[in-house]
């Protein structure tokens, strides 16, 4: 009559507590399985977890070895990335990444996203919920300043639940500017807010419009910008950088001498 069974758990919250576990992934047991051996469960546990089979991931192996791991682990190499190579035939993990995500014919999100959002390719919080945009609201609201700009826009559920949870006077005087680099979302965000908005290719061209006064903000942003990888030798001020090369007609991961570091605290603090 009040909703609970023997468990002692209300109807409305079985389901959550009878959700089972998540359970890491394991990597191989050996990182050279013969060609005899069946594919390692590294490779059907990401297939299973991402919906994505293992050709199209790029996996770091745990652990190091001399030997060369099998190119079975590894996606093919696609002819279109073999003239990025630089002069030893490697490509920096940072241009790898630009490729990736930004390339114009090839790119992720110039391409390949569909959209962003229940049924889509990945959610974020905004498009479950509004509650992120109404935090956005009320932080504009208490600035005096006009112009807000958001990086990385999504397909602009984060911008449209926050402009429309703003008080009447200040949504009116809100200048709204959205810097987007993918040609797909920004048709989505378009779609959105037709003209309540004014896009740009770049955090300088916003600025610029802006006169350099803004408020800024962006939601799961810095994962879509390439990245350089770095780790520490034995020697203490000697650092290598990730590359990646060809493997016959895969990718695999280079570690060279890192030629130039970014002016950053992170390689002169003493861990």
């Amino acid at each position: 009559a009040n909703g609970e069974e023997s468990t002692g758990v209300p109807h409305r919250d079985r389901g959550l507590q009878s959700a089972p576990p998540i359970q890491p992934l394991q990597p191989p047991t050996s990182l050279h399985p013969s060609p005899q051996s069946s594919p390692p469960n590294w490779s059907n546990q990401c297939h299973q977890r991402s919906g994505f089979p293992l050709s199209d991931l790029l996996l770091r192996v745990p652990g190091s070895s001399s030997q060369p791991l099998t190119t079975d682990l590894f996606p093919k190499m696609p002819p279109w990335l073999h003239p990025q190579l630089d002069a030893d035939g490697r490509l920096r993990f940072d241009a790898f990444m630009e490729l990736a995500l930004y390339d114009s014919e090839h790119g992720y999100y110039t391409t390949r996203i569909s959209d962003v959002g229940r049924g889509a390719d990945f959610s974020t919080s905004a498009t479950i919920s509004s509650t992120l945009g109404r935090a956005v609201a009320h932080w504009i609201a208490s600035h005096p300043i006009r112009n807000v700009i958001e990086i990385g826009a999504g397909n602009g559920a984060l911008a449209h639940a926050a402009r429309k949870s703003l008080p009447i006077l200040k949504r009116l005087r809100l200048k709204l500017h959205i810097v987007e680099r993918s040609p797909v979302l920004r048709k989505l965000q378009q779609e959105l807010l037709g003209n309540k908005a004014t896009w740009h290719e770049t955090i300088h061209s916003a600025l610029a419009a802006t006169n350099g006064e803004a408020l800024i903000y962006s939601n799961e942003v810095p994962d879509a910008f390439s990245a350089r990888i770095f780790r520490a030798t034995k020697f203490d001020d000697v650092y290598e950088e990730l590359f990646l090369k060809p493997l016959g007609d895969s990718l695999t991961e280079s570690w060279s001498p890192a030629s130039d570091l970014p002016d950053s605290s992170i390689f002169t603090h003493s861990w």
